[in-house]
């Protein structure tokens, strides 16, 4: 198991897993990014009636607000259909959107599970992969390796929680300490009375990590004793990043395969464009789930064929593909 596949359908659906993952972050509503994601991981478990999908969606309070505000993602309002929190709802949407899929590759739904990242970050082992990680130097010399080359630094990865209003801080921590690493840093929220705070490093439900939650769950091992051996990643993990130049699913494969001999194998989806502008339901040039399900009773089919005709094409140009697909 091990390393990183590139856009190609026809080696993924050939390959046999038994475990697939993939994490769910939307800053919107599901669109049809989200959807062919979906359908990759689909794609595998139908070929094989004993795999297994697990989504996980975003619920944490480490959103990509730092500096910005303090309406966070866990605290995020979303108010239609009965809802309170917009991390419910997509949770939700998620697993209606997964049914349905299912329902067109013939899939038992019971084999398709959507948990939410909090659930992860609980775990005793997701603690001690935290301390293996931050609480040692070999692990932060690790993490600058693969993860945060160059000028950043791996506490930059963490946020703690402050107990006051229950947001985390818009600033790094510091560290403070070895053997029982304490995260401190300032609530910035000038609706909370809290001024300064410090949480321990495996206190459960206190500390989130960017980036890596999703994957660090794929080593922990469920009830049976099996570990995820397929990861699928959108067509923003296949893009260069920062100074670099190296995409996160390589920083990420190689992390994993330090961490265990049993990581997983990464595929990364194509990314959606229209012409050279990447889509997206905030850049208003995206699909949503809800206006294909509206204009196309046979989204699903037209979804599927859309990535079974361009099997390893790494970017998918809507403003042409759009036209014979989805009009």
């Amino acid at each position: 198991m091990g390393g990183v596949i590139y856009t190609d359908l026809d080696r993924l659906t050939a390959s046999e897993f038994h475990k697939v993952s993939l994490g769910l972050k939307p800053s919107g509503h599901l669109h049809l990014g989200t959807a062919l994601t979906f359908l990759q991981g689909m794609m595998v478990i139908s070929k094989n009636p004993t795999a297994s999908l697990d989504v996980a969606v975003m619920d944490l309070d480490l959103d990509f607000q730092r500096g910005k505000d303090f309406v966070s993602y866990s605290h995020k309002p979303y108010t239609m259909n009965g809802y309170t929190l917009f991390k419910d709802y997509i949770a939700d949407e998620s697993r209606l959107l997964l049914h349905g899929l299912a329902d067109y590759f013939g899939v038992d739904p019971l084999r398709i599970r959507v948990s939410q990242f909090s659930g992860i970050t609980s775990h005793p082992q997701f603690q001690c992969y935290l301390t293996d990680l931050f609480g040692s130097v070999a692990g932060r010399t690790l993490l600058k390796k693969t993860i945060v080359p160059g000028k950043r630094k791996t506490k930059d990865l963490l946020a703690p929680i402050c107990d006051g209003c229950g947001h985390s801080s818009n600033k790094p921590p510091k560290f403070k300490g070895e053997e029982d690493l304490e995260l401190q840093t300032y609530c910035y929220n000038q609706k909370c009375s809290v001024d300064e705070y410090a949480v321990k490093l495996i206190q459960p439900g206190k500390v989130n990590i960017f980036y890596l939650v999703d994957p660090i769950r794929d080593l922990i091992p469920d009830k049976e004793g099996k570990v995820v051996d397929l990861h699928i990643f959108g067509g923003d993990y296949g893009i260069p990043y920062d100074t670099s130049g190296l995409p996160k699913a390589e920083r990420v494969s190689k992390l994993m395969s330090a961490l265990s001999d049993r990581a997983p194998t990464i595929y990364v989806g194509p990314t959606l464009t229209k012409g050279d502008v990447k889509i997206g339901k905030s850049k208003g040039n995206g699909y949503t789930i809800g206006e294909l399900r509206e204009r196309f009773p046979n989204w699903i089919e037209r979804s599927h064929s859309l990535l079974m005709d361009n099997p390893s094409q790494k970017k998918l140009d809507l403003s042409v593909l759009g036209q014979k697909y989805f009009s």
